[in-house]
């Protein structure tokens, strides 16, 4: 049945959630993310999105039904109209949301968001100083986090925003991924998302570009099998050790599949239960050069918002094309298992 549905859609007609690749510039230097890798070659006569074209987008999104949008990157506080994106979606009615490295906030920049409305921030930390440093290549990238976090604060005295800690677990922090919770009791903050880190070997990256015929796999996360953690006992153990801490100092874990998935696939590192993803169709991803893309992990190309509106993008050639040729091949596309959106 889901199936069949699938093959007779060719377009998208409603959009509820969004993502804006606002830049593909980073300024750290993470061992689990190869955005920094290969951005120089992305921005080679190339010219990102400006402030009223990312508008139009988003005013486009919303007459789409959008209503939740992340503004992502790269890293998104590299944009200096950050704040006035934000304020366009609060204008629009949609509820903007985006993680940060925290190596740009200031006081000015967090004010700033916190006024334009922003609804949730996500804060990257992947443990303690020094490992948060080694993760993220950077010395000062742990203390610049626990500033921009300190200016969040101090900009939402009425907690109007929802502030949330990031952390990719990989083989460089599961041996005290605990402590994230106690940095997070720390800095009060409530709330703790724990993603397993998505390492896309180059066999299935090559699959999934034979499938569709063309370049689409993301290189973001072509990354080094190192990263996994090959050993389940130790798996079974760290969950059950950052379930208890998360109760003993009251932080919220989400229902990360890194607790749900069988310790067989965590250690693959497969964080999606196999079917038909629902983001193909009711989101879409337009990225900091103005193409429209499925999602964060199957790069193909449907159109760009300069030369067409959003809505007749979603409803052209291009979208039909992938849509016939992902139902055809949807339970063979490896890519997938490492994202963890699933239908």
């Amino acid at each position: 049945m889901v199936m069949c549905a699938i093959r007779e859609c060719w377009q998208v007609v409603n959009v509820p959630f969004a993502t804006l690749e606002v830049t593909s510039k980073c300024n750290s230097r993470c061992k689990t993310c190869n955005v920094w890798r290969f951005q120089a070659d992305q921005n080679e006569n190339k010219r990102e999105l400006d402030n009223e074209e990312c508008c139009t987008v988003l005013s486009q999104l919303s007459k789409l039904g959008c209503q939740s949008i992340e503004l992502h990157g790269g890293e998104p506080t590299l944009r200096r109209d950050l704040p006035e994106l934000v304020s366009c979606c609060t204008r629009l009615g949609m509820a903007t949301m985006f993680a940060t490295n925290g190596l740009s906030m200031t006081e000015n920049l967090a004010s700033g968001l916190v006024e334009a409305g922003l609804k949730q921030i996500r804060f990257s930390l992947e443990g303690p100083r020094e490992t948060h440093n080694l993760i993220r290549g950077r010395e000062d990238a742990f203390d610049k986090q626990m500033q921009a976090i300190e200016a969040i604060h101090k900009a939402d005295k009425a907690g109007r925003v929802l502030k949330i800690i990031n952390t990719t677990i990989s083989s460089l922090n599961i041996q005290g991924i605990e402590d994230i919770i106690d940095v997070a009791r720390q800095v009060q903050i409530k709330y703790v998302l724990v993603f397993l880190a998505s390492v896309v070997g180059p066999d299935v990256a090559e699959q999934t570009n034979e499938i569709f015929g063309e370049d689409v796999a993301y290189r973001r996360s072509l990354l080094d099998g190192e990263l996994l953690i090959h050993d389940p006992d130790l798996i079974e153990r760290k969950r059950a050790g950052l379930l208890k801490r998360a109760q003993e100092q009251d932080v919220r874990l989400n229902n990360s599949t890194f607790f749900t998935m069988p310790v067989s696939a965590v250690i693959r590192g497969i964080k999606r239960h196999p079917g038909p993803c629902s983001r193909i169709y009711d989101a879409c991803t337009v990225d900091s050069f103005g193409d429209v893309l499925p999602c964060e992990y199957l790069r193909y190309r449907f159109g760009n918002v300069r030369d067409q509106p959003l809505k007749d993008i979603l409803a052209g050639p291009r979208f039909q094309q992938f849509s016939r040729i992902y139902a055809e091949n949807v339970d063979r596309l490896r890519i997938c298992d490492y994202c963890c959106h699933s239908l």
